[in-house]
């Protein structure tokens, strides 16, 4: 439904769970299209980020999502704010083969995007 035309300034898409271990592979495809990047926002899914078990420094530095000194300070951050954590971690992951990062599009309130609603 995202690819549809139709949709445009309807549906919406989020990030809250694709840093945990098991959805990291669909980073990848948000990544490469740049058709979705304004129509995805950040979430948290608070207070999943702060289940140690899912903490996903470990399997985003394997797939070389981030950088061991990355690892190293987000699991510093993950230590004090799990939320915080969860924020800072999907600003700083980025694609291993274009070193693009997620679109800062996907951290800004919609209304800031100028996209055409449908009323």
């Amino acid at each position: 439904m995202m690819q549809e035309e139709k949709y445009k300034g309807q549906l919406f898409g989020e990030i809250a769970s694709l840093t945990i271990p098991r959805s990291q592979n669909i980073l990848f495809d948000i990544l490469k299209d740049e058709n979705l990047h304004n129509r995805i926002v950040n979430g948290s899914d608070y207070p999943i980020p702060a289940l140690n078990i899912l903490k996903p420094t470990k399997a985003l530095y394997k797939v070389g999502y981030i950088t061991k000194e990355d690892k190293i300070a987000l699991d510093e951050i993950y230590s004090y704010n799990p939320l915080l954590f969860d924020f800072v971690v999907k600003r700083t992951i980025k694609d291993p083969n274009t070193g693009k990062h997620l679109p800062e599009s996907m951290f800004m309130p919609i209304e800031l995007l100028k996209l055409p609603m449908v009323k």
